[in-house]
C-alpha cells in the first residue's frame, strides 16, 4: 500500500474511534505516515520537543513502549494522552493520540 492508501485508513480508524491521531514514522523519526495531515519529525532533544521527545527512545532502542502520561502537547497546548510503541519491522516510533474530550478521567 501506498502512504496514501494508509493515512486513509488511518482516517477512517480516527472516524469511527475515540483514538484521534496516528503519527507513525520512519527510522530518522518523520512522521510519514498519519491522519494529521502534520509535517513532524520527532527529536531526541526535550528542550526542543518537551513532549514528544521521550519517544524518541523508542527509536534508539531503549524502551519498546512509552505511555506518557495527559498533558498539553506543544504542537498547539491541546491535551492529549499519547501511547507509543517501537516498530516490529525496522526503527520507527508508531504513536496513537487521545485527546481530553474522550478520555475517561478529566
Amino acid at each position: 500500500m501506498t502512504p496514501a492508501q494508509i493515512n486513509g485508513i488511518l482516517n477512517t480508524v480516527t472516524g469511527s474511534s475515540a483514538i484521534e491521531e496516528f503519527w507513525i514514522t520512519d527510522s530518522a523519526g518523520h512522521a510519514y505516515l498519519t491522519n494529521t495531515g502534520i509535517d513532524f519529525t520527532f527529536s531526541p532533544d526535550p528542550a526542543k520537543q518537551p513532549q514528544a521527545s521521550v519517544f524518541w527512545a523508542l527509536l534508539d532502542g531503549r524502551d519498546k513502549i512509552v505511555v506518557q502520561e495527559i498533558r498539553k502537547r506543544e504542537l498547539d497546548d491541546r491535551v492529549f494522552k499519547y501511547v507509543g510503541v517501537a516498530g516490529v519491522d525496522k526503527p520507527r516510533i508508531v504513536q496513537v493520540g487521545v485527546s481530553e474530550k474522550n478520555l475517561l478521567c478529566k
